[in-house]
C-alpha cells in the first residue's frame, strides 16, 4: 500500500511539472520605444502569443492575445515552441505623395517571432504600436478567424462610431457617440476607434496595408475585439449594388505565402497629436509605381449638392452637354482644376443619358485645361473596367468617382484594389465613395487621390441632427487613417436654430468662414467646391479666396484643439503658410504665435474669419489683411459653429 506520504509528493512534482510546463514554451520579451515612453511586453511561445502595452508607466492595455486560424483550425498562428526572436532598430525617411507633408522621419523598434509557418512582427513607435502576422504556407489557405484582443485596463470613454447594418452593406459613414467601451454591448463598431485612457491621453486602434482581406470592425465581449466579415458565398444585385445573399463560413480564401494588414494601436499624450500621426502611411505598402507625374491633386466644381444650382444663363439648365460645358467654363475661369460628372450623367459609365454627349464634353474640357472626373456605381465600372478605363483615357477623362461599394468583406476589399490597379494602368485617377475607412492604399495606389468613409457635407442635404459637434471630432479619429472627401463649401450657412434640411436648396450648419477653414483643416488632396455656381458667383470674394488653397502640402503643424471642442492647423506648400480653425457650438478665442515662419522674411496675412454677428446670421464674414513677423501672433475670435481661415504669403 502506497503511503500518503508518496501520493503527496507525486500530486506536488505533477503539479510543478504542470506549473514549469508553462512557462518551458513560453518566454517574455520586452520593447521600449525610441523616446522610452512607451514599453510593450510580449509573450511568446506554446500557449500562444500575448502582449500588453505600458504608456507613460501606466498599463494601459492588460495581456492580450493574437492568434489567427487556418485551414478549419489545422493551422493556428500564434502558439509555437520554435520560436526564434529578432529585435531591431529602425530609422527612415519616407517620401510621400498627395499628402499632408512631403517627407517625414520613421522611427521604431521590432521585435519579430519567426517559426516554420509564419512570422509575427511588433513595431513600437513614439506614438504607437502595430503588429502583424505573415504566413509561409504553400498553396492557398482558409483562414477561419483572426483574433485580436485589446484588453483595456480600466472600462474608459471612448468615441463609438457603429456599424448600422453588420452583417451587410453599410458605407461606414457614422457619427460618434461618447460612451464607455462596456456600452457597445450588442453593438458593432467600425475603425478607427478612439479610447481615453489615463492623464487624458488616447488610444486609436485601425489597420493599415489591408489587401485581399476583411476590414477590422470592433465588438465587446468581456472586453474589446477584433471582428471580421465573413467571406460572400453568392451576391446578388438591387439598385446597381452588389448584396451579399449568404456567407462562407472564413472570413478570407487567399495565398498561403503572404503578409496580413497591420493592427495598429496609436498613441497620444494630447489631442493635438492626433492628427500629425502618420502610422497608417508609414505600415501602407509602397508605391506600385514611380510615375505619379500623370496625378495632378487639385479642386473640382460638383454639380450633385446644390441640385446643379445654376442659372442667370441663356440655356436650358439640366444634366446636359451645354451644363456641363459651362462648368468647365466656371472652372477655367476661377482657376478649379476639375469638374465631377457625377450620377445623373449616365445609367452606366458606357451608357450617358439622353442629351449628354461625352465625346464633345471630353473635348470641350480638353481644350480649356479643365480635368473630368466621371461618377459611376462600383460594380457596373468593375465588371467591364479595363473597357471603360481604355475608352476613356483615350478621350481624356481624368479619372472616376466609384460609388456604393458599401462593404468591407474581403471580396469588396479586393475589388477596390483590382480598380486603383486598372485605373492606374490607364493613368486614370480614382475618387472612392461609398466606401470603407482608408487603410494606407493611396501610399500604394498614388492615383486614388480621394476616399470618403466620412460622415460629410452631402449629408446636409437630408439630416436634421447637429454635424458641427461631428466636425471638430473628424480630425482626431477619421482623419488619422487618412485623407477625407468630405466636400465641403456651402455658400448657404445657418445658425443652429435657423438650420433646416432641404434636399433641392442645401445649407450647411455653422458659419462660412467655417466652410472656407475646412480646405485647410482637412486633409482632401481632391479638394471639392460643393456648392452650384450661381451661388460661388454671387460670393465671389469667398470663391476667389477658397481657390488660392492648395490640396497637398509639403509641412503640416496642428497647432491646438481638443476632440470635440476645436482644431487650428498650420500648413505650408513650400512658399506660403495657410492656417485654418473650425470650432463646437461654442464660441471660442485663439491666439496663433506665428513662429513657423521665418526669421527674415516679412508676411502679409489674410484672414478670412467670422463677423461679428456670425454666432446668430453664419454667413456674416470679415476678411483682413496686416503684416506679420515671426514674432507676431494673431488673436481669432471664432464664433458658434465658427471657424476661420488665414493665407500668409511672403512680400516679396
Amino acid at each position: 500500500m502506497v503511503s500518503l506520504c508518496v501520493v503527496m509528493k507525486k500530486i506536488v512534482f505533477t503539479i510543478l511539472l504542470l506549473f514549469m510546463s508553462s512557462f518551458v514554451y513560453s518566454k517574455d520579451y520586452t520593447i521600449s520605444s525610441p523616446d522610452s515612453n512607451l514599453a510593450l511586453k510580449i509573450s511568446a511561445g506554446k500557449n500562444g502569443l500575448f502582449y500588453s502595452l505600458i504608456t507613460d508607466g501606466i498599463v494601459s492595455i492588460n495581456s492580450s492575445r493574437i492568434e489567427m486560424s487556418i485551414n478549419d483550425g489545422q493551422i493556428v498562428v500564434g502558439p509555437a515552441s520554435d520560436y526564434k526572436a529578432v529585435i531591431r532598430k529602425k530609422d527612415e525617411t519616407i517620401k510621400t505623395f498627395a499628402y499632408k507633408c512631403s517627407d517625414y522621419i520613421d522611427t521604431y523598434n521590432s521585435i519579430t517571432f519567426s517559426s516554420k509557418l509564419f512570422n509575427v512582427e511588433f513595431r513600437l513607435y513614439d506614438n504607437g504600436m502595430a503588429y502583424r502576422f505573415s504566413t509561409n504556407i504553400n498553396g492557398d489557405i482558409y483562414v477561419d478567424n483572426e483574433i485580436a484582443e485589446y484588453n483595456l485596463s480600466k472600462d474608459y470613454m471612448s468615441y463609438l462610431p457603429k456599424y448600422h447594418n453588420f452583417p451587410g452593406n453599410f458605407s461606414q459613414e457614422s457619427l460618434y457617440e461618447h460612451k464607455r467601451i462596456s456600452e457597445i454591448g450588442n453593438d458593432v463598431m467600425t475603425t478607427p476607434l478612439l479610447v481615453e485612457i489615463d492623464n487624458g491621453h488616447k488610444l486609436l486602434f485601425t489597420e493599415s496595408d489591408l489587401h485581399d482581406y476583411p476590414g477590422l470592425l470592433m465588438h465587446y465581449s468581456n472586453g474589446l475585439s477584433a471582428l471580421f466579415q465573413k467571406c460572400p458565398s453568392e451576391l446578388y444585385y438591387h439598385n446597381n449594388t452588389r448584396h451579399v445573399k449568404s456567407r462562407e463560413k472564413y472570413i478570407a480564401k487567399t495565398v498561403g505565402k503572404r503578409t496580413f494588414p497591420w493592427r495598429i494601436i496609436a498613441y497620444s499624450q494630447k489631442d493635438i497629436d492626433l492628427p500629425a500621426n502618420n502610422l497608417v502611411y508609414s505600415l501602407a505598402m509602397s508605391s506600385k509605381f514611380d510615375d505619379t507625374s500623370w496625378i495632378h491633386p487639385g479642386k473640382s466644381a460638383w454639380e450633385w449638392w446644390s441640385a446643379n444650382t445654376v442659372y442667370g444663363v441663356d440655356f436650358k439648365v439640366g444634366f446636359n452637354t451645354q451644363t456641363y460645358k459651362y462648368y468647365i467654363d466656371f472652372a477655367r475661369k476661377y482657376g478649379l482644376d476639375y469638374i465631377i460628372m457625377d450620377g445623373d450623367w449616365s445609367s452606366g459609365p458606357m451608357k450617358p443619358n439622353p442629351g449628354i454627349d461625352i465625346e464633345e464634353i471630353a473635348s470641350y474640357a480638353r481644350d480649356n485645361r479643365v480635368g473630368v472626373f466621371l461618377w459611376s456605381f462600383s460594380n457596373l465600372f468593375y465588371d467591364d473596367m479595363e473597357n471603360i478605363c481604355k475608352y476613356y483615357s483615350d478621350l481624356g477623362i481624368s479619372g472616376f468617382k466609384i460609388d456604393f461599394i458599401d462593404r468591407d468583406d474581403q471580396l469588396a476589399v479586393k475589388m477596390v484594389e483590382e480598380i486603383a490597379e486598372m485605373t492606374a494602368k490607364y493613368h486614370l485617377m480614382v475618387d472612392f465613395h461609398g466606401i470603407y475607412k482608408p487603410t494606407g492604399l493611396n501610399r500604394t495606389y498614388p492615383n486614388v487621390i480621394g476616399f470618403e468613409g466620412v460622415f460629410g457635407l452631402e449629408n446636409y442635404r437630408w439630416y436634421k441632427g447637429d454635424m458641427v459637434s461631428n466636425e471638430v471630432i473628424l480630425p482626431y479619429i477619421r482623419m488619422v487613417a487618412g485623407h477625407m472627401d468630405y466636400t465641403p463649401g456651402a455658400m448657404i450657412n445657418a445658425s443652429r436654430k435657423k438650420y433646416a434640411s432641404v434636399v433641392d436648396a442645401p445649407m450647411s450648419q455653422g458659419t462660412r468662414a467655417r466652410q472656407v477653414a475646412f480646405y485647410i483643416t482637412y486633409d482632401a488632396s481632391l479638394g471639392i467646391l460643393s456648392d452650384g455656381p450661381a451661388n460661388y458667383i454671387k460670393e465671389e470674394e469667398t470663391l476667389k479666396y477658397i481657390a488660392q488653397i492648395p490640396t497637398t502640402f509639403n509641412n503640416t503643424i496642428p497647432i491646438d484643439g481638443k476632440v470635440g471642442e476645436y482644431y487650428v492647423v498650420a500648413r505650408n506648400d513650400g512658399r506660403d503658410w495657410f492656417v485654418g480653425g473650425i470650432s463646437s457650438w461654442s464660441e471660442r478665442d485663439v491666439r496663433i504665435n506665428l513662429d513657423f515662419l521665418d526669421s527674415d522674411k516679412t508676411y502679409q496675412a489674410l484672414i478670412y474669419k467670422d463677423g461679428l454677428n456670425a454666432s446668430d446670421f453664419a454667413m456674416d464674414y470679415i476678411i483682413d489683411s496686416k503684416e506679420v513677423y515671426l514674432t507676431d501672433h494673431l488673436d481669432i475670435h471664432m464664433a458658434s459653429g465658427g471657424g476661420f481661415a488665414i493665407i500668409i504669403k511672403p512680400i516679396d
